[in-house]
C-alpha cells in the first residue's frame, strides 16, 4: 500500500503548479515563486567510497530559476512512515548535490530539502 501512496504522491509533486505552492508555504523567501521558474532536476546521483560507488534517489528535486538565475535547488522528500535515518538520508543527498557543483567547478547554490509527512500516528 505504501508504494502506490509513494508512486502518487511523487506524481503530484511533480507538478510545477504543487511543487511552487508548497515552496511558497514552506520555505522562507520563496513566498512569490512561480510554477513557470521551476525546472525539474536529476532525482538520481550517485558517489564513489574509496572501494564502492553508491547510488542514492531522491523524491523530487527541482531548480527554481528567477530571471535566467539559479537561486535554489529544492528537493521534496515524501513519507508516510516514521523514519529515524531520513535526516541523514537528506544530508548525505544534500553534500552529493555540493560535490557536484564542486566537481564540475560551479559555485556552489543552496539545496534545501523538507519532507512532507503524510502518515497518521495510531494512539
Amino acid at each position: 500500500m505504501h508504494h502506490k501512496k509513494d508512486i502518487l504522491e511523487k506524481h503530484i509533486l511533480e507538478k510545477n503548479d504543487v511543487f511552487a505552492d508548497i515552496c511558497r508555504l514552506v520555505v522562507p523567501g520563496m513566498e512569490h515563486a512561480r510554477a513557470e521558474e521551476f525546472e525539474s532536476e536529476t532525482t538520481h546521483d550517485f558517489f564513489v567510497n574509496s572501494d564502492s560507488i553508491s547510488e542514492v534517489e531522491r523524491d523530487i528535486v527541482k531548480r527554481w530559476i528567477k530571471e535566467n538565475k539559479l537561486i535554489y535547488i529544492v528537493g521534496i522528500e515524501n513519507q508516510t512512515q516514521k523514519d529515524a535515518t531520513l535526516s541523514l538520508r537528506i544530508m548525505n543527498c544534500n553534500s552529493i548535490m555540493y560535490q557536484r557543483f564542486l566537481s564540475h567547478k560551479q559555485k556552489p547554490i543552496p539545496v534545501i530539502t523538507f519532507v512532507l509527512y503524510f502518515g497518521i500516528e495510531k494512539a
